[in-house]
């Protein structure tokens, strides 16, 4: 016989930084931060400071790297905030929309979940300027550095709650 009370799982949900993917000193660290990102065991994961095709994370799609990682059924979305290398001068530039063959910089939605529709919000940044600091040896201890342009992105998933019920 089944009883009327059911305990439930609902949505798991989590964000994480991958830090452009990189380790502690500056190298690409996919694999690292790749493992621990699958290993959250969620239905939908946002991440920010996401590398696509940027020479400093050794040109990887760091979101279909990460889509990949977390097996079949996943969905992922990628939306760039800055095409080219954030903090260069010569190559950074705000991004009105995300290129698929554009080194670029941004976040990433990904979730297991059917989606219905999804959802990208551009923002632009602000005039204020903000100290990045510098490691040892840079020649100086803070790069004052202008503020980046934002992106949200949003999915509508298809989702019913998980019922679980016990046998009395």
């Amino acid at each position: 016989m089944l009883d009327d009370v059911a305990t439930s799982a609902g949505l798991r949900v989590a964000t994480a930084n991958a830090a452009s993917g990189r380790d502690a000193r500056g190298a690409p660290g996919h694999p690292a931060w790749v493992a621990a990102a699958a290993a959250l065991d969620v239905d939908v994961l946002g991440v920010q400071e996401v590398d696509h095709l940027l020479p400093r994370s050794g040109g990887a799609d760091q979101t279909e790297v990460l889509r990949a990682a977390l097996g079949p059924g996943w969905t992922a979305r990628f939306a760039a905030a800055v095409h080219g290398t954030p903090g260069s001068a010569a190559t950074f530039r705000p991004a009105a929309r995300t290129v698929a063959d554009e080194p670029s910089y941004g976040i990433a939605l990904l979730t297991r979940l059917p989606v219905r529709s999804w959802h990208e919000l551009r923002l632009e940044g602000s005039r204020v300027r903000l100290p990045v600091p510098l490691p040892p040896g840079a020649g100086r201890r803070v790069l004052w550095a202008p503020d980046e342009p934002r992106v949200a992105l949003a999915a509508v998933v298809a989702w019913r709650r998980r019922v679980a019920r016990r046998r009395c």
